[in-house]
């Protein structure tokens, strides 16, 4: 899910003292949605950056083993694959 932020309506200015307060009135009403949508999307931000920081280090324990052990790794999800699928088979 991608958090969208709602654009805030036109603020209010003296230099159109005619609507100033309408306008005024209509953008204050917008800032509790628009303070809701930010916070969601610093939670929605903090959270791939936490995914991000994981895969980053899962990647680079991968990175940091040896020729041997990633063929043992491959060796082993291949048997649990083949097992999986004789399972499924019966």
């Amino acid at each position: 899910m991608v958090t969208q932020i709602t654009q805030l309506p036109t603020p209010p200015s003296r230099h159109r003292p005619s609507t100033f307060s309408d306008e005024a009135d209509v953008f204050l009403g917008a800032l509790p949605d628009f303070g809701n949508e930010a916070n969601a999307l610093a939670v929605e931000v903090n959270t791939k950056t936490v995914e991000a920081v994981d895969s980053a280090t899962l990647a680079s324990q991968w990175a940091t083993k040896t020729s041997s052990e990633v063929v043992a790794g491959q060796g082993f999800g291949a048997k649990k694959y083949a097992t999986d699928a004789a399972a499924s088979a019966s």
